[in-house]
């Protein structure tokens, strides 16, 4: 923060602001005697929630974010309350009250503040009482408030390439953020603002009109376009996929986070033209380049251009919808007829996280295959014997089963596919079983992530990660909800195909084995944990038959139609959440 030395004309500052409008001359000029113009940088906070009263704020240009910071005691996520913009003012509880601050206020822009401290607030009030008449009115309507305030949210998002087609991507975004969030998009060229001292003001403008300010950067990145850049709250760098634009665009990004907060680097999203170039180096080898991982690749077909801008607007926008798929061995099946629903009713999913038999087939889907070739594969065990080539036991010294049967049936489909090849972010959990926690799993090969989820300790052998040993992560998230809930994601389908203990007293019972004791044991546990996840939920799907077992995979048909069946019950709440 910094006093601003070139406005010493306090009174013109106050002036412009409605707040003061139609006071006097004599008073503006009180006013202007006794506070102060401060200038903040992005992303520097006012004041957090807790502190004692300090000043009542107004701003003059730029944006500040009012919050609830996160609170692990209170298992408190950052809330936003407000965005404040030129002419508002906040503070004045705190200044009225001499109460501690009740929230944080920090800068998402340079921002120039017209501050009082609260000896000076109380004076102002006393001189001009229609001022505190004023205010109190005004406090007294917030307080007595039922309703939640509906939040005018807004982004500025910088586009940058220095290949020639940074403008086509920027039309393609906000049409599809136009048509994905139902809100207001504007495309600015950079050539339009005067200078880099007009950069915060000129947009912060905007975004009181605007939802999605997209600022089209052309050019080197001089002092101008590097600003355009520290001041969005967004950043997206165009890059070709040859190696030596990979190594400029990693320089370029190097550059333009020397100037940024730790906070505002992670706002920097690197997105590659699949060009001729692209397949010549793999992911990670791009990765290393760039040192910064990918964010998107846009295809060269149309259709799947436009698929890829749209997920992006849909991410952008806080309307993506994601799915869970829980645990429940051949129970899991049902989650092929959820998906079959979903497909034909043209419910959108953007992102999945799923666990055990629900990551195997989330893997599929993710990486193209369609609900009805998925039940062709399922269907495939269509009697026990069949069955029975899943087995290829081993000597039990880390399980029964080694797995490998299991690998060579997923090899055709998946190959050496890795999550970079998928059609939609997909997160696979699994169990670290040495340290006892939760192991997600995004990046890397897709085969051995689905091996390691669906590891049912003691029947399987766990499967080697990175020097970590991995098992079903369904024994500590059985059906992962807050998978997605961490990753920002607000609408949530969650699938739990994990039988209760009513379902299973209606199962005719057979002499158990040590497969049943194993996996009736886990499946037992892992419902219990799954109860509280599957309520934060927004909608969530039971589809257990009345008669099946965790064993047979050979009644492939009856959980399918199980599944379809319950989906298509629900149908109307997942239009709702989809169209929401």
């Amino acid at each position: 923060m910094a006093e601003i030395t070139y406005l010493t004309n306090k009174f013109s500052v106050i002036d412009s602001l409605s707040l003061f409008s139609d006071l006097s001359f004599f008073q503006k000029r009180f006013i202007s005697s006794r506070c102060r113009v401060d200038e903040f940088e992005k992303g520097e906070i006012l004041y957090n929630e807790g502190d004692p009263p300090d000043y009542f704020y107004c701003m003059v240009n730029g944006r500040v974010e009012i919050y609830h910071p996160a609170d692990k005691r209170k298992k408190r996520r950052e809330q936003k309350i407000e965005c404040v913009r030129k002419g508002d003012y906040f503070g004045s509880i705190s200044s009225l009250t001499g109460q501690p601050h009740t929230v944080s206020a920090r800068a998402l822009n340079n921002s120039v503040l017209l501050r009082i401290d609260r000896r000076n607030f109380n004076q102002i009030l006393r001189k001009i009482p229609r001022l505190a008449i004023f205010l109190s009115h005004t406090l007294s309507r917030r307080l007595g408030r039922k309703d939640v305030k509906d939040i005018f949210e807004s982004k500025i998002i910088a586009i940058y390439s220095e290949a020639p087609y940074a403008s086509s991507y920027a039309t393609a975004l906000a049409a599809a953020l136009r048509k994905e969030s139902g809100k207001k998009a504007l495309i600015v060229k950079s050539s339009s603002i005067p200078g880099k001292k007009q950069v915060s003001s000129e947009l912060s403008l905007l975004t009181g009109d605007y939802h999605y300010v997209l600022v089209d950067v052309e050019g080197s990145l001089d002092g101008l376009n590097s600003e355009i850049l520290r001041q969005s709250d967004i950043c997206h760098i165009l890059s070709p996929s040859d190696r030596k634009s990979l190594r400029r665009t990693s320089a370029l990004i190097k550059k333009v986070e020397s100037s940024f907060s730790i906070h505002a680097r992670q706002s920097i999203f690197v997105i590659l033209e699949e060009d001729r170039f692209y397949n010549q180096t793999t992911y990670d080898a791009k990765c290393n380049i760039l040192s910064k991982d990918i964010f998107a690749t846009l295809p060269g077909h149309k259709v799947t251009y436009k698929k890829t801008i749209r997920r992006i607007a849909r991410g952008i926008s806080g309307v993506m919808v994601g799915l869970v798929l829980g645990s429940g061995a051949a129970m899991g099946f049902s989650h092929i007829g959820v998906l079959k629903v979903l497909e034909e009713e043209k419910i959108p999913i953007d992102i999945i996280s799923a666990t055990s038999i629900g990551a195997l087939i989330a893997a599929l889907w993710a990486a193209g295959f369609t609900a009805s070739e998925i039940e062709k594969l399922a269907r495939s065990f269509k009697s026990k014997l069949r069955t029975l080539f899943l087995v290829d036991p081993t000597l039990p010294l880390r399980g029964l089963i080694k797995g490998r049967a299991v690998r060579r049936i997923l090899k055709p489909y998946l190959g050496n596919k890795t999550f970079f090849d998928l059609k939609m972010p997909l997160k696979i959990v699994a169990c670290d079983i040495k340290n006892r926690r939760e192991f997600v799993i995004d990046r890397g090969d897709l085969i051995d992530a689905v091996m390691a989820s669906i590891a049912i300790p003691g029947v399987f052998e766990p499967v080697e990660h990175n020097s970590l040993q991995l098992v079903d992560g369904g024994i500590v998230n059985p059906v992962p909800v807050s998978v997605l809930s961490k990753s920002g994601i607000k609408r949530i389908i969650a699938v739990n195909t994990l039988p209760s203990p009513e379902d299973m007293v209606r199962v005719r019972q057979k002499r158990l084995n040590i497969y049943d004791v194993i996996v009736n044991s886990f499946q037992a546990m892992e419902f219990s944990i799954a109860e509280h996840p599957c309520r934060q939920a927004d909608i969530y799907l039971h589809p257990i038959p009345k008669l099946a077992n965790w064993y047979e995979f050979y009644k492939a048909d009856l959980f399918i139609k199980t599944g379809r069946k319950h989906a298509r019950q629900i149908l109307p709440k997942i239009r709702t959440l989809a169209k929401k």
